[in-house]
Formats: C-alpha cells, sequence, structure tokens
C-alpha cells in the first residue's frame, strides 16, 4: 500500500510541476502579447494622428474644399431608383466645376 502510495505521491509530483512550468509559459506569453498589443495601439494613435493625417493629405492629395457649385441635389440627376441618371448634365457640371478649379488655381 505504501508503494502504491508512493507511486501515486510521485506522479501527483510531476504533473504539478508540469503544470506550474506550462502555467509561467502561458503567463510570460500573455505578458509578452500585451505588450505587443500597447506598442500596436501606440503606434495605431500615432498613425491616426489628425495632425499627422492632414499634414501628409496636403502633401499626397490634391484635394479642396468643396465648394457650393459643385453639390447638386439629387433630383438633378434624374435617378429612377435603379442607378440610372443622365450622364451628359453630369459630365458637363464635372468640366463646369473642374474648369472653374483649373483656373482658380494658380
Amino acid at each position: 500500500m505504501f508503494l502504491c502510495l508512493g507511486v501515486v505521491l510521485f506522479q501527483v509530483k510531476y504533473t504539478v510541476a508540469d503544470l506550474e512550468s506550462l502555467h509561467k509559459s502561458l503567463r510570460k506569453e500573455i505578458l509578452t502579447k500585451s505588450e505587443e498589443l500597447h506598442t500596436l495601439n501606440a503606434e495605431w494613435a500615432y498613425l491616426n494622428d489628425p495632425a499627422r493625417l492632414q499634414s501628409l493629405a496636403q502633401k499626397y492629395l490634391t484635394l479642396s474644399p468643396i465648394r457650393g457649385e459643385q453639390v447638386i441635389p439629387y433630383s438633378e440627376l434624374k435617378n429612377s431608383g435603379l442607378g440610372e441618371y443622365d450622364r451628359k448634365k453630369l459630365n458637363s457640371i464635372i468640366n463646369k466645376s473642374s474648369s472653374k478649379t483649373q483656373r482658380s488655381q494658380p
């Protein structure tokens, strides 16, 4: 009986040691992932900084504020509900606004 109890105790001891080792490695992995997540959140905050995005937009995009004449009522598109509209009228409006933009740019 003492021999059986000794074998069981031996198995339990090494099982607990294995589980403690696993627990320690999992805690270490969780800490590593948490630090990685913290770093990624900091990078994301930097990349999405409004001042940085504005300077990049001004540097790489040729955007200008929307003018009133660029906005037309939806009813002027003659939308039938199926995505059909008067392409000629829309193109003429686009051409008018782009020619005004080209004249106003230095």
